[in-house]
């Protein structure tokens, strides 16, 4: 019942509980991991239109 996943910063992989069930079609299971906190920050924000410089101007307010 448990997948064990590569995580940033751990020496070793990490147990996660895979689905309980698993169905002949849509058999489901573990793909990744969970993100960090703020993993995907830049990402998100470049995506609805924040530019590198609106970014630093963010970071520098510690608002991300």
């Amino acid at each position: 019942m448990l997948q064990y996943v590569d995580y940033p910063d751990s020496p070793k992989a990490v147990p996660l509980a895979n689905t309980a069930f698993r169905l002949s079609e849509t058999p489901g299971g573990i793909r990744h991991r969970a993100p960090l906190l703020g993993e995907h920050t830049d990402e998100v924000l470049r995506e609805i239109g924040y530019t590198d410089s609106e970014l630093a101007a963010l970071r520098d307010a510690e608002a991300v």
